[in-house]
């Protein structure tokens, strides 16, 4: 069983990815041929991070369907550029270490959903998502104060690798049902410079319509009363 694969843009990581993708359960791609991944109805690992190329386009979008698809960890190449082409161009820091969008937006997920170890069995909590939902991706987390986090995106492409040109991806609206007990408390979204956007939510509702955008939107829930 193959533990653990590197594939880089620089060498042939179509034939790397097709000879070793099912079997991986620890991953680490770079951002080039994303369309490998989908042939395998893996997760989509987009084109380099650059500032042609939005947030929404980058590395974050790989965790969280990477855990649908039964891989645990991760890991991102490169941290910082080390030149302004397509093979230098991919990493989450500029070469000078300024951030990105993709890092500004990576950190505050990162922040938002750290926690510490589960010491106790997790709960179960059914969600119903209703109405324009095709091409929606949903992955919900649960917190050790017994709050979640449902991360809910389209998975559709937003960046054309071959022009470089960004594509446009109008939203979806879908309504969340929740049980009687539980409620939304905020509405978190990100900016185009992926600073993370805090929209608090007033009300008792088990419902809530939102307008579902290729950029991940977390939805924090959690029992009213708490």
């Amino acid at each position: 069983m193959i533990r653990s694969a590197f594939a880089a843009g620089s060498k042939h990581p179509e034939r790397l990815a097709d000879e070793l993708l099912d079997d991986l359960d620890c991953a680490l791609f770079a951002g080039h041929k994303a369309d490998t991944l989908a042939r395998h109805q893996r997760p989509r690992f987009d084109v380099a991070v650059n500032d042609r190329a939005p947030q929404r386009t980058g590395p974050w979008s790989a965790a969280p369907l990477v855990l649908k698809a039964g891989i645990a960890r991760t890991y991102i190449y490169q941290f910082t550029d080390y030149g302004s082409d397509g093979f230098g161009a991919f990493g989450l820091l500029k070469a000078d270490g300024s951030p990105k969008p993709a890092y500004t937006e990576l950190s505050a997920l990162l922040t938002e959903l750290d926690d510490t170890a589960q010491s106790r069995p997790t709960d179960e909590l059914t969600l119903a998502v209703t109405g324009d939902f095709q091409d929606v991706e949903t992955v919900l987390f649960e917190k050790s104060d017994r709050s979640y986090r449902l991360a809910i995106w389209l998975e559709k492409p937003a960046y054309d690798p071959k022009t470089g040109a960004a594509l446009e991806v109008p939203g979806q609206v879908v309504a969340l049902a929740m049980p009687s007990n539980y409620h939304a408390r905020r509405l978190l979204t990100f900016s185009d410079t992926g600073a993370m956007i805090t929209k608090q939510l007033a009300g008792t509702a088990a419902s809530l319509e939102i307008s579902v955008q290729d950029n991940v939107t977390l939805i924090d829930i959690a029992r009213i009363g708490s």
